[in-house]
């Protein structure tokens, strides 16, 4: 049994495979609004700290 767990544990890595997506169209202010919060909850005096791009 252990063996096939860590037989599993080496092979699903191998498996995933996935890709990033990176949009920078959003500023911040939508990123917060559309993504952070819930329906009906008001975003206000939203602040970013770093580099734009």
């Amino acid at each position: 049994m252990k063996k096939i767990l860590v037989f599993l544990f080496l092979l699903v890595p191998i498996l995933l495979h996935s890709q990033l997506y990176i949009n920078t169209s959003y500023i911040p202010q939508q990123l917060v609004e559309d993504f952070l919060i819930g329906p009906g909850i008001t975003v206000s005096n939203v602040t970013y700290r770093g580099q734009l791009q």
